[in-house]
């Protein structure tokens, strides 16, 4: 029984972990970059978050919020890879498949688990995992069974109300139990939406429209994600300026078009990610719609680029207000914030196609590209000032002109090479 179970976790390391890793390890990226600002040296420690959470409802609601939003993509691929239905023919119990599902769900929760521990000591810890865990099992499901509804009331109660720890531990647990093998049985199903087409349009905004669908209806959290990356750029750009008494103009603005840098890298690579796949499941749609690789590669930047804009602005408002910038200085660092934004699209774009390429080191490629890209913006915010959104810029061009080259094939050797890179994943 040992060995079977041994055998099943390897299968399914291979299969969701790998799926929720690949979703989940840029945001824990970032978590880690965050941790070592905020919780070093003199800054906070787990018990300040953890005493404000039990103290403040406000702030409690906000922190399940967040952390409920971001990681849903990752709970989402533990619990409903496609490639591990085929399994549940085979003679295996289920509770075997819940337990490993458990397992897997419980290594996604590890930051809310080690934050709870530290600060808040054992038995509110585990109380915590199992709200996260059933909490996450009802919100991948999206169906309104019994076992389901109870879960969530319990996890509802949990989170909004102050239940000490001798009676939050046996309804965590009583979520848990109800949710997990719920949450099991229905993750085949889907929830199918019909809504009218509205592309009207290029060939190239339809596309990146089609993309922003894909990306809103399936990987709609990623978005939050975004936002709250922004939210923790914003925090660590204001405590740099105002700990250290910055008040050079330029000296602001390099501060905070670093930290901006870093964390639009981060999150556009999340959202790049699953474009990519998506265009590849629909390789051969794409092929008959006659939408070139560069018209492919143009799509995704433009979307990417919207969104790098968006958040850029989302990032220099606030941190002005916060810095208490004036009207000059404001405009300035928005104007630089947004073009920011479009060179880390055309970064992100580049090194995403350029690692991405459907084998089993995706990720590995993409985590070793993604901190070379960030030490080298690093080094060149350092350097150049504000001068270095020109060196992103011609880094992103050179990355991009790349991308195109490689989705585009001009001679008949580099397309037949391309052609055996598809296939390769496949017979594997």
């Amino acid at each position: 029984m040992l060995l079977r179970l041994l055998l099943l976790f390897r299968v399914m390391i291979r299969t969701a972990g790998r799926a929720a890793f690949q979703r989940a390890a840029l945001l824990y990226l970032g978590i880690g970059i965050a941790c070592a600002v905020l919780f070093s040296g003199n800054g906070m420690s787990a018990a300040d978050v953890t005493e404000v959470a039990a103290s403040s409802t406000l702030f409690r609601l906000l922190l399940w919020m967040v952390w409920l939003l971001i990681a849903t993509p990752a709970a989402h691929a533990v619990m409903s890879e496609p490639s591990l239905f085929l399994l549940r023919a085979l003679p295996i119990p289920r509770a075997h498949f819940v337990l490993m599902h458990g397992l897997l769900l419980l290594v996604c929760e590890l930051p809310m688990l080690i934050l709870f521990l530290r600060g808040a000591g054992l038995g509110i810890g585990l109380s915590v995992l199992a709200t996260a865990m059933s909490a996450h099992a009802v919100m991948v499901t999206k169906r309104k069974t019994p076992p389901l509804l109870v879960a969530a009331l319990i996890c509802l109660c949990l989170i909004a109300l102050p239940v000490p720890v001798w009676l939050a531990l046996p309804l965590s647990g009583s979520a848990l139990l109800l949710s997990l093998p719920a949450a099991f049985v229905l993750a085949p199903e889907r929830v199918v939406r019909q809504s009218a087409p509205s592309l009207r349009s290029t060939a190239l905004a339809a596309l990146s429209q089609t993309y922003f669908l894909t990306l809103w209806r399936g990987h709609g959290s990623l978005f939050l994600r975004a936002l709250w990356l922004q939210i923790l750029g914003i925090a660590i750009a204001a405590l740099a300026i105002r700990n250290n008494e910055i008040q050079a103009i330029t000296t602001r603005n390099t501060v905070a078009l670093g930290t901006l840098s870093a964390v639009l890298m981060l999150s556009l690579c999340s959202l790049a990610g699953p474009i990519l796949r998506a265009e590849r499941r629909a390789e051969w749609l794409l092929t008959v719609c006659q939408a070139s690789g560069a018209l492919r590669v143009q799509a995704m930047t433009l979307l990417l680029s919207l969104v790098g804009v968006v958040l850029g602005l989302l990032f220099a408002i606030p941190l002005g207000l916060l810095v208490h910038a004036s009207s000059v200085a404001l405009l300035r660092v928005m104007s630089e914030s947004a073009a920011v934004g479009v060179t880390c699209a055309m970064i992100a774009t580049g090194i995403t196609r350029r690692s991405l390429r459907g084998t089993e080191k995706d990720t590995d490629r993409l985590l070793i590209a993604l901190i070379a890209t960030l030490l080298l913006t690093g080094i060149l915010t350092w350097m150049l000032k504000e001068w270095s959104i020109v060196a992103q810029a011609l880094l992103g061009l050179w990355l991009l002109l790349l991308s195109i080259s490689a989705a585009s094939p001009s001679s008949r050797w580099n397309r037949l090479r391309r052609e055996r890179e598809q296939e390769e994943p496949s017979c594997r």
